[in-house]
């Protein structure tokens, strides 16, 4: 599960660039302001603060998936519900289907991550002078967890080196996608700019 989200994560990202933008470069000089001591105490701050924000967007989400699904009888329809807010809650619920549906919908709930994770990334957004590009982060996150459930049924279905074969054929397209942006960019340099706007 590890290999196929890191797989569809290169894929997306090949596709999806632009979900997150950075707003500010931290300059060298600014960071060699600091010293160890001060950097240390608010590394630990910021990971204490980071922990009890984590904590509590699972806590809210594994409550509003229970208070939502309490009533669901349908295994597929609670693991869905569950994975798109909160993933481990989502993960959980898949483990009780059987062993295939189980594989492939947990593959596809940890490459979406769930809202929880996209609410996470929003409240630190601002700290770190970025900005989540909302709409390109969902799409890209959704690709990439439909993306994962075929890698899983590949796997399940092919056996694990079908794994390596994906994860090739993954990088590969990867490096592809770079070397054809680049290519076509310089293209578009060397073309006028009035056969461009025509």
């Amino acid at each position: 599960l590890y290999f196929i989200t890191l797989a569809s994560a290169l894929l997306c990202s090949s596709f999806f660039p632009d979900d997150i933008r950075t707003n500010k470069i931290i300059t060298s000089q600014q960071q060699d302001d600091a010293s160890v001591l001060s950097e240390l105490s608010v590394s630990i701050k910021d990971g204490i603060l980071r922990t009890v924000i984590v904590c509590g967007y699972v806590s809210f989400f594994y409550v509003l998936s229970g208070i939502i699904c309490r009533n669901l009888k349908n295994g597929y329809a609670v693991t869905l519900i569950c994975g798109f807010l909160e993933f481990s809650t989502g993960c959980a619920r898949g483990f009780l289907l059987n062993d295939v549906d189980s594989y492939i919908l947990c593959a596809g709930v940890l490459s979406f991550s769930g809202i929880s994770v996209f609410m996470q990334s929003i409240t630190i957004e601002k700290e770190n002078n970025a900005t989540v590009i909302k709409t390109e982060y969902l799409v890209s996150r959704l690709v990439q967890g439909i993306l994962s459930c075929v890698m899983a049924y590949t796997v399940y279905a092919y056996g694990f080196p079908s794994l390596i074969l994906i994860f090739a054929i993954t990088v590969a397209s990867t490096c592809c996608s770079g070397v054809l942006q680049t290519i076509n960019k310089n293209q578009l340099k060397n073309k006028p700019k009035h056969s461009i706007i025509n």
